[in-house]
């Protein structure tokens, strides 16, 4: 009986030194994902780009349509 009580006790100061060793993973983890997470895209910056394209693509066609006119009229 005194045996399996050392070995439970050994047992039990190994898992003590696992669970340490992964809190302190766990904590570093947890650090790691607050720093990325500050650069993830919300909705509004979803938003904001895609209206930023919506325009670009508007001002490319408005202008593909313009240009052909203002050089025939100026002659070039």
């Amino acid at each position: 009986m005194e045996v399996r009580i050392a070995q439970l006790e050994a047992l039990a100061e190994k898992t003590g030194d696992r669970l340490s060793v992964i809190d302190k993973q766990l904590t570093r983890i947890e650090a790691r994902q607050e720093e990325f997470t500050k650069h993830y895209a919300t909705k509004a910056d979803l938003i904001d780009a895609k209206n930023s394209i919506i325009m670009w693509v508007v001002g490319a066609v408005f202008l593909a349509q313009l240009l052909p006119a203002l050089l025939k009229k100026f002659g070039l």
